[in-house]
């Protein structure tokens, strides 16, 4: 018997946690011991160990009470929201408004900062940031620099996106501002430029933080924002991996490689947030014209479910809208780099049929999927037919 606790309750109830295992097989113990003192007669303890067992078992009722009640007010928030890019219209969505955590979506912020200041000239792609103390002892996911390291903007960029490391957004947090903090001021300042009315930021990386919060919505307004205004620089965010010190990195996001068309941007996780991701898919119909989605997962279970939700919602709407071809040169391949992504875009596209994405797993051919939709529509009207002809009952002559 276990609970979890989150890391913003205060220290009785964390420390709970921890014991409520012990002081469960304490009461159990007590308990076989009362009842073996009642069989054999030893009436001069028994008095002694129902008090103690009685004790023992409302301490084990209140710590579960609390750590459940704490976990309830802490509950994850499920939500999604699916926009065309093009006309801001929202095709789905569910608890778009809703406050929750964004985690590591939260660099999506800090590298809206970096490549406004790359678009204004104040930094280039060459420009070193020193690592800071602060910066190292970032918890995990890191890049693991050493303090007193001059890391590359370029470098900076490729951490954010692929390995979403923590002490990487530090480091251009201070570069850029000087000091987290005002880094951060310029982050909430630029949220509410932006309309994003219901964020408030704390940190660059995403880190837990109870104040930390956003919205769907809100998560769905800075994407669009990032492919409106720096279009130049979108290209960066579907990097699959990249090389640091002879190691390669690779993406947290899986859809690069399972789900054609798409082409970023952010993935996130916390145990207060759930798996969260931020994914922009474009698809081109049969005059070749695109057609870009912008889909927000908030608080799925798994990565796997974060990823088939996103396919099981956005599918579908590309189907409806005949989107059924992808650029097969649009995402650049795992040797090319982020400078690459940034300066050079694909001068002639390669459109490829996409297949179609169950829910299952399972990829079909768009004539497979059409004729196999075909065959379940008839068998439902054959269906429907047979029942009506079996209530309808014979006219008397």
């Amino acid at each position: 018997m276990y609970f979890l606790v989150p890391d913003s309750v205060f220290w009785p109830v964390a420390l709970l946690r921890g014991l409520n295992c012990w002081i469960f097989v304490f009461c159990l113990l007590v308990n076989h011991y009362s009842i073996i003192n009642i069989m054999s007669n030893r009436s001069r303890w028994l008095t002694y160990r129902l008090k103690k067992s009685a004790k023992a078992l409302v301490i084990t009722l209140c710590s579960i009470l609390i750590t459940h009640h704490a976990r309830c007010n802490t509950k994850r928030v499920h939500a999604y929201i699916v926009v065309e890019l093009d006309t801001g219209k929202i095709l789905c969505k569910k608890n778009i408004n809703k406050e929750c955590h964004p985690a590591s979506l939260t660099k999506k912020m800090t590298l809206y900062l970096l490549f406004e200041a790359l678009a204004k000239q104040r930094i280039n792609l060459c420009t070193k940031f020193r690592v800071s103390r602060n910066a190292v002892q970032q918890m995990r996911a890191k890049l693991s620099v050493l303090e007193g390291e001059m890391i590359s903007v370029k470098t900076i960029i490729e951490a954010l996106i692929v390995k979403s490391a923590n002490d990487i957004a530090v480091v251009a947090a201070e570069g850029l501002a000087g000091s987290v903090e005002n880094f951060v001021s310029k982050m909430n300042k630029k949220a509410k430029q932006l309309k994003m009315y219901d964020t408030y930021f704390k940190n660059p990386s995403g880190v837990p933080n109870t104040a930390q919060v956003t919205t769907a919505r809100d998560m769905a307004i800075l994407a669009k924002a990032l492919y409106k205004n720096f279009s130049a620089f979108f290209g960066a965010f579907a990097m699959r991996s990249f090389v640091y010190n002879g190691k390669t990195y690779y993406t947290h996001n899986h859809l690069l490689n399972t789900f054609p068309g798409t082409d970023g941007i952010k993935t996130g996780y916390t145990e207060a947030s759930g798996y969260n991701i931020s994914v922009s898919i474009v698809r081109y119909d049969e005059a070749h014209c695109p057609i870009r989605l912008i889909c927000i997962i908030i608080g799925q279970e798994s990565r796997l479910k974060r990823d088939q939700e996103v396919i099981s919602l956005v599918e579908p709407l590309l189907l409806k809208r005949q989107a059924y071809f992808y650029n097969a040169n649009s995402v650049p391949k795992d040797s090319q780099r982020i400078g690459m992504c940034i300066e050079q875009r694909p001068s002639q596209p390669i459109f490829v049929r996409a297949p179609i994405c169950t829910k299952d797993g399972t990829r079909l051919l768009i004539e497979e999927y059409e004729n196999k939709h075909k065959r379940k529509c008839f068998a439902n009207i054959t269906n429907c037919l047979n029942k009506m002809r079996s209530t309808i009952r014979p006219s008397q002559s």
